[in-house]
């Protein structure tokens, strides 16, 4: 009972990470999204400072920082390019969160993770990662119909970017990963029914 107790209260924190996951996620997101809603205003009404103003993001092993001297000579095709990527992303780290806290919350209310619903929940996981691939690639296909030709990385002379349609394949081996882990879960199921049935 006591055993019991400690995983419940472990997987009533897990849940709670999650949800604080969940919300920082959503927050940033919210926030990018007015930050660049602001920038590609200033852009295009050539109101973008003058002087070099420094945006500084930091994560764990990685510092960005980015002059914006450097920001105003983006493109059209950099601009929307690079939206359009970050935005499928975040989407399909709101979704992919919400369902683990969905799978960790499940396990308090049926003491068990070997739930129908949190095999759904798996399977709708591998196939978010599926479909992300899909759109991924789609998106490649429109950028590269729309801006067919390459652009220059502002503040330099020779470095071109261009536009490739590709499948990413990490979201692919990710859906395989999760599509496994929904089997188990499945075959998990089987074996406390059964159990269960004996009991």
């Amino acid at each position: 009972m006591k055993q019991k107790n400690e995983t419940a209260k472990k997987i009533n924190h897990y849940t709670k990470v999650t949800l604080a996951v969940w919300y920082f996620v959503l927050g940033a997101g919210i926030f990018m999204f007015i930050a660049a809603s602001v920038f590609i205003g200033l852009h295009y009404m050539d109101k973008l400072p003058l002087g070099h103003l420094v945006i500084e993001f930091t994560t764990p092993g990685l510092q960005i920082n980015v002059d914006s001297k450097l920001l105003s000579g983006f493109s059209t095709p950099a601009i929307v390019s690079i939206g359009m990527n970050i935005l499928a992303t975040w989407i399909l780290l709101l979704y992919l969160v919400r369902q683990f806290s969905n799978i960790f919350k499940s396990f308090l209310d049926h003491h068990s993770p070997f739930i129908m619903n949190n095999v759904y929940r798996l399977r709708h996981i591998s196939y978010s990662f599926f479909l992300y691939s899909a759109v991924i690639l789609v998106l490649g296909i429109i950028l590269k119909q729309l801006f067919t030709q390459d652009f220059l990385l502002p503040g330099t002379e020779h470095l071109r970017l261009h536009i490739r349609a590709s499948i990413p394949f990490w979201p692919i081996l990710c859906g395989i990963f999760a599509m496994g882990m929904a089997e188990i879960f499945h075959y998990g199921l089987k074996l406390q029914q059964d159990n269960d049935s004996i009991v």
